[in-house]
């Protein structure tokens, strides 16, 4: 049964959470028993018959900026999927353990065989970190960024800033967002030729123009298309638009940029039929690379302490370090 958004909305996080911790295990199985995070939503948002899409790309207003929901559910589902034993993860891959390749997910009580066997782990959690607030109170004009521990255990506060350059450029004019994409490009080593796609004008289908130079000195051109999109997926005809584009002004390639995604068909057209090939960069994409090339972040450095530091075991028959 395929939620609506509404109603995935109306069940319990710990209902949500069991309903991704068995569509990911289902996704897993399929994709040979490892992928990533992000190969996982994606997979949910174009293939899912129980998740909406709706719902993953939902945000919500919270104290630190918008966030979603999803993020949550997706994060706490490999937790507790990896504390029952069915899978291991890190920033990189999630990956099926044995236990999780044989299972039988037809028969499997996600409750039961998983949610339940993390309960222990999430008490201890809550209590290590009512604990931590106890002893290290916060005042409203401290520089400690404040976190739950079960959101740092599961990387959540990564996505916070993602998810306010998602709302950042979802709200930029369109012009504006041809704007960055030019910036963009020229961090990925687009030298812009400054004139073709810059107006506001019509510029032949295209917002942007440069030259890459290759180790070799040869000099390949790149054609731009960008475009804003905050619901609407970039489809086929789309592609096929921006392809005459990129022959009608010479360019070897093109860039389509979207704040938005590529449906199916749209993905195709980009490598098949007439015209030269096209690279394809999308929200999840534009944020990879904004990531890379640090583009307006600025890093916030923490540290953990290790009290086993502070352990001097009969101190008094021990030499001067000093």
């Amino acid at each position: 049964m395929k939620y609506t958004v509404e109603k995935f909305q109306e069940l319990s996080q710990r209902q949500r959470v069991d309903v991704v911790a068995l569509e990911l295990l289902k996704f897993l199985q399929i994709a040979g028993g490892i992928s990533t995070k992000k190969e996982s939503e994606k997979y949910f948002a174009e293939n899912s018959k129980v998740i909406p899409a709706e719902w993953i790309n939902k945000y919500f207003n919270g104290k630190h900026g918008p966030y979603r929901r999803w993020d949550f559910d997706i994060n706490f589902a490999i937790k507790n999927c990896s504390l029952a034993g069915y899978l291991t993860y890190n920033r990189h891959e999630i990956r099926l353990t044995e236990l999780g390749k044989g299972t039988n997910l037809a028969t499997l009580d996600v409750e039961r065989d998983i949610t339940s066997k993390s309960d222990k782990y999430w008490e201890a959690k809550k209590e290590e970190n009512k604990q931590q607030k106890l002893r290290e109170p916060t005042t409203p004009n401290s520089n400690t960024v404040e976190e739950d521990t079960t959101e740092n255990d599961i990387d959540i506060a990564s996505d916070r800033w993602k998810a306010q350059i998602r709302e950042i450029l979802l709200n930029l004019t369109p012009y504006d967002f041809e704007f960055f994409s030019r910036i963009l490009l020229k961090k990925m080593g687009v030298l812009s030729d400054g004139k073709l796609g810059v107006q506001k004008s019509n510029d032949g289908g295209i917002d942007g123009f440069g030259y890459i130079m290759s180790d070799d000195f040869r000099t390949t051109r790149v054609a731009l298309q960008a475009k804003r999109y905050t619901e609407n997926k970039v489809g086929s005809k789309d592609i096929q638009a921006f392809k005459g584009a990129v022959v009608n002004h010479n360019a070897e390639y093109g860039i389509f940029i979207t704040t938005s995604t590529f449906s199916s068909d749209a993905r195709k057209a980009a490598v098949t039929g007439g015209g030269n090939p096209i690279t394809l960069i999308d929200i999840d994409k534009i944020i990879e690379l904004i990531e890379k090339y640090q583009m307006g972040l600025v890093p916030v450095n923490t540290f953990v302490v290790d009290e086993t530091y502070y352990y001097f075991k009969d101190s008094t028959k021990n030499e001067n370090p000093l």
